[in-house]
């Protein structure tokens, strides 16, 4: 194994995305937990099955889902729904 990381190197590699103190943690751990059972529970079940695998597998799946975002942005259903989002009145 390699040298152990600090909190900031692996939040610097995207590791994690947030270093709390210490003395702060189980209560951030307790508020992310709220927010997460917040959410519409199928979602978060898809979306944490879509995180399993390798690093290459979820970075496939992460160029499959923009490759299919693309393909329907340039739909005519898409285009009629942006179109018509972008002449409302504010």
């Amino acid at each position: 194994m390699g040298k152990p990381l600090t909190a900031e190197e692996a939040k610097g590699a995207g590791i994690v995305n947030q270093v709390v103190p210490a003395a702060d943690l189980d209560a951030h751990a307790l508020n992310v937990a709220r927010d997460i059972a917040a959410l519409p529970p199928e979602s978060v079940t898809a979306a944490r099955r879509l995180m399993r695998g390798s690093v290459e597998e979820i970075v496939a799946r992460i160029d499959a889902e923009a490759d299919a975002f693309k393909a329907r942005l340039a739909s005519p259903e898409a285009q009629k729904a942006l179109a018509t989002f972008l002449s409302r009145k504010r």
